[in-house]
């Protein structure tokens, strides 16, 4: 098999495990249809916590509020 399809089809498959997703609602570098298309990748999609006001680095710029989400989310 060429390795590129191979790559793209292991890339493309659904991920099985319990998965956070976080979206800053400013960031410029993801367009809101990736974001609103997103619960689709995963089987087991826990939460897509949506940051207004955040860019691309949630972490960063809300990191207290980034850091309760994770917990909470370990925590379950």
């Amino acid at each position: 098999a060429c390795p590129a399809k191979t790559k793209w089809e292991m890339m493309s498959r659904k991920t099985t495990v319990p998965t956070l997703v976080f979206a800053g609602q400013a960031d410029g570098s993801t367009g809101r249809e990736l974001l609103n298309t997103s619960a689709e990748c995963y089987e087991q999609l826990h939460a897509l916590v949506k940051m207004p006001g955040v860019g691309h680095f949630p972490h960063l710029e809300e990191p207290e509020a980034f850091a309760s989400e994770v917990l909470a989310f370990l925590k379950s």
